[in-house]
């Protein structure tokens, strides 16, 4: 059955050394094909990713459990010592960052 197939002009240069070898060029893609085929599992892109790591779910640890209990209080107590440490030592005023010109683009003003 006649099958038509684009190739980017590297992989074009590397059939045509092949086909100057002295196969075919149909010769050289039936081989290519059949050695490809035995390499990779058909249906392995179909399997989630979930599918393929299910072994492993469950039995990995990856530190403390408890960084994710009270996470908004602990987030509030940290915003609070902010505060508190700013009100005690406060800092000068930074001055306004200033806008580097973007390239190509007109400048709002």
């Amino acid at each position: 059955m006649p099958t038509s197939v684009r190739l980017d002009p590297e992989t074009e240069r590397l059939l045509d050394r092949l086909v100057a070898a002295g196969q075919s060029r149909s010769a050289v893609i039936r081989d290519a094909i059949r050695r490809l085929v035995p390499t990779r599992p058909l249906g392995a892109r179909a399997r989630s990713f979930a599918a393929r790591v299910r072994d492993s779910i469950g039995i990995l640890t990856n530190g403390d459990p408890e960084l994710s209990t009270d996470t908004g209080a602990r987030f509030r107590t940290l915003l609070q010592d902010r505060r508190v440490r700013e009100a005690r030592s406060p800092e000068p005023a930074r001055p306004p960052r200033r806008r580097l010109p973007t390239r190509g683009r007109r400048d709002p003003g």
